[in-house]
């Protein structure tokens, strides 16, 4: 449908955060416009706002929507609440979040347009605190998981930002960070940089797979 023809609604339940609509636009713009905007009688939004909005950053002239006319404007009313809460009440299962951060980071998938930040995917991926281990030492903030994890990642942080800006050979990795880049921005390609030889090094662990230098 023609983006001119739209109504937003007049009673904005929602606050829009301008963050929120550039990552919604990059998702739109690298993926497509996969989920249409519902919309009323009078071709006012129920739901969909900040897709929207992202559109029309993006410049584009006409959206998929979904009409629902079986209702009353009432119950049409009641529809854009449920459509703003429900989605609210679900709850992540964590242990098949980090499988799914794993194998996409593997794949060198862009999942920073995904909506989740760098530090929630560390969290996910490493775990979350405050927690106290064994040795004493105590994650206050949730940045580790285990002992020595917070120096690691220190270290692959540094390894990252010497491939970007030191090594002048050719890597896939690099080749993948400057196209994360090219979509976000470079301190998002450093930190997914640094993330891949972790959750690779992880693996090897977990599979016990020797390790042989080049």
């Amino acid at each position: 449908m023609p983006i001119e023809e739209l109504r937003p609604s007049a009673r904005k339940l929602r606050k829009l955060d301008p963050a929120h609509v550039r990552e919604v636009a990059s998702s739109i713009s690298l993926l497509g416009f996969c989920d249409p905007i519902l919309i009323g009688r009078g071709n006012e939004l129920i739901d969909g706002e900040t897709r929207f909005e992202a559109a029309k950053q993006l410049g584009l002239d006409r959206i998929p929507c979904v009409r629902v006319e079986h209702l009353s404007p009432d119950e049409q009313r009641v529809l854009r609440l449920a459509a703003n809460r429900l989605a609210e009440k679900g709850q992540w299962d964590l242990n098949a979040l980090k499988i799914e951060f794993e194998e996409l980071i593997l794949l060198d998938a862009p999942i920073e347009i995904a909506g989740f930040s760098p530090a929630e995917i560390d969290h996910v991926i490493l775990g979350d605190g405050p927690r106290r281990y064994q040795s004493g030492e105590v994650d206050y903030v949730g940045s580790i998981s285990k002992c020595g994890d917070r120096r690691v990642r220190t270290l692959l942080y540094e390894a990252a930002n010497v491939m970007l800006t030191r090594y002048k050979g050719q890597l896939k990795l690099k080749d993948g960070a400057f196209a994360i880049a090219q979509r976000a921005t470079m301190c998002k390609a450093q930190v997914a940089l640094a993330r891949r030889p972790g959750i690779i090094m992880h693996a090897m662990l977990r599979d016990g797979t020797e390790f042989v230098s080049a």
